[in-house]
């Protein structure tokens, strides 16, 4: 009796995976979600966390899943730790303050070095003329 149903079931997942695929088409934006961005560019790292993660409150079921609510204390530490792995391995911003040269063109050192400097559009505007 059930294999009867094999193909009626098979058709509907197609069918349903076809809809969610016409739905990404046409509104990607409806399943960008930065949390889960975030997560993704450091899918290494956290994929690493969770495992360890999972192995420690695994060594420990009695404090969370006993009860309901130590499963939501486990679940949460679970995503405190992967936000976490992620927001740490996020690159640090460099701070940018311009800086003028002797010249007059803005200088831009990087990392507070100053054996390092770039040269601003203007500067190299005036550097390409040069050359023409």
């Amino acid at each position: 009796m059930r294999w009867g149903l094999a193909p009626a079931r098979l058709l509907n997942t197609l069918a349903l995976f076809f809809l969610v695929h016409l739905a990404f088409v046409r509104w990607p934006r409806l399943f960008v979600w930065p949390p889960l961005a975030l997560l993704g560019r450091h899918s290494l790292a956290v994929f690493s966390a969770h495992v360890a993660t999972a192995y420690v409150l695994f060594a420990f079921p009695q404090y969370v899943s006993s009860t309901l609510a130590q499963a939501w204390l486990g679940t949460a530490i679970m995503l405190a730790v992967l936000f976490g792995v992620a927001l740490l391995s996020e690159p640090k911003q460099v701070k940018w303050t311009p800086k003028v040269g002797q010249d007059g063109s803005l200088i831009q050192t990087q990392n507070n070095d100053p054996n390092v400097k770039e040269t601003t559009s203007a500067q190299s505007r005036s550097e390409s003329q040069s050359w023409s």
